[in-house]
């Protein structure tokens, strides 16, 4: 008798353990992020409406701990074999018997018929723990970003001959003053390393500008069609020069298109820069003074980089990353030509290349504006 009773208290205590289990909905999301919005304001919301039972948690992976905690749930349940949708949501009995849904197509369509399937058992996935997050999984999602897509236009922004002929007025001025040898060495690399700080610096400002205007709706879509026809505008730009170029042929002088006022200005930033009693510190202010003049000319690839940055739903610390990989592709053609001027190569050479292959170089531009718009508008 006694053995029965026991029996029935353990039946009764595992019925009520089963029943005790919530069916959970887990969303992984941006704030700045419309599908995101979309899926909780709307199909979530209907989700409310019919089971109010229903327990919903949302985690925004713009916050480190957050991503770690999404690349530990795609490790243990699945990434639904798509590992880059904007939005995800894992739904179940936590925690094991858990799937996932990835992208706003697919949970608007099945995650209704999910919820009805666990409610009658019919759903019985075995989730198997595969242990803690690693450093590793997490360096190997930043990396599935393009970098190497990242490096390339930072290197097609940094081939630009109007800041090749500024550092070589620089060495130019250096020599007349009684510069040489390692000093001019040293005094380069500085102006170089000004440059560097000066748009890394501005790369972090106006992304964090983006970031914060992207919170908005209304701005999201505006910040998106203004970029997307300054991108148009500059490919059709490009290939209006490529056209006259072919027409035409070579136009010697036509590489830069800066302003000459504004050339003059930056020949003068420079001169009252190197001519300071502190050498050194003086170029780091050139280059940094100068870099914000040309960004006039550079700024036609960076921008879009970085609304193509935000537009991927990256946290800041992230894209920090990125910008900085961008930026030291960007400033290594500078380095390069004057390295390449600093051991004798005269720049008349270098000069000529560009006059010779400015039509490839606006092909280039051309291709590479409207293949940013196609990301920007694709995803």
């Amino acid at each position: 008798m006694k053995s029965k009773l026991l029996l029935v208290i353990l039946g009764l205590f595992f019925a009520l353990s089963l029943s005790a289990k919530e069916l959970k909905i887990v969303l992984f999301g941006s704030n700045n992020c419309l599908k995101c919005e979309r899926i909780e304001k709307e199909i979530l919301q209907e989700v409310k409406d019919l089971y109010s039972d229903l327990k919903i948690e949302k985690f925004i992976i713009d916050e480190t701990v957050n991503f770690e905690k999404l690349l530990k749930f795609e490790q243990r349940y699945g990434d639904d074999n798509n590992p880059n949708a904007a939005v995800k949501i894992f739904i179940g009995y936590f925690p094991d018997n858990v799937i996932c849904l990835a992208g706003v197509n697919r949970i608007e369509k099945e995650l209704l018929t999910k919820i009805t399937k666990f409610k009658n058992n019919q759903i019985i996935v075995k989730s198997e723990k595969k242990g803690n997050i690693t450093k590793n999984l997490v360096d190997e999602k930043f990396k599935k970003f393009s970098i190497l897509g990242l490096i390339i236009a930072g290197l097609i922004d940094g081939v630009n001959p109007c800041v090749f002929s500024t550092i070589v007025f620089l060495m130019g001025l250096l020599s007349t003053i009684g510069v040489k040898n390692k000093k001019m060495l040293i005094t380069g690399l500085t102006f170089c390393s000004g440059s560097f700080i000066t748009y890394t610096l501005m790369g972090l400002g106006i992304f964090n500008s983006l970031y914060e205007l992207n919170g908005f709706k209304t701005m999201q879509y505006i910040l998106k069609y203004t970029i997307i026809a300054m991108l148009i505008y500059f490919a059709f730009v490009s290939f209006k020069d490529a056209i006259k170029l072919k027409n035409l042929g070579y136009i010697p002088g036509d590489a830069c298109n800066l302003p000459l006022s504004l050339i003059s200005k930056i020949r003068q930033s420079i001169q009252r820069g190197i001519k300071t009693k502190f050498l050194i510190s003086g170029a780091l202010f050139s280059g940094m003074t100068i870099t914000i003049f040309e960004s006039v000319c550079t700024g036609q690839v960076y921008i879009p980089v970085l609304a193509y940055l935000i537009k991927n739903n990256l946290s800041r610390y992230t894209a920090t990353g990125y910008i900085l990989i961008y930026n030291l592709a960007c400033i290594l053609p500078l380095i390069i030509i004057f390295l390449l001027v600093y051991k004798g190569l005269k720049f008349s050479i270098i000069e000529n290349f560009f006059t010779k292959n400015q039509l490839k170089e606006k092909l280039i531009l051309g291709f590479f504006f409207l293949v940013i718009t196609a990301l920007m508008i694709i995803y």
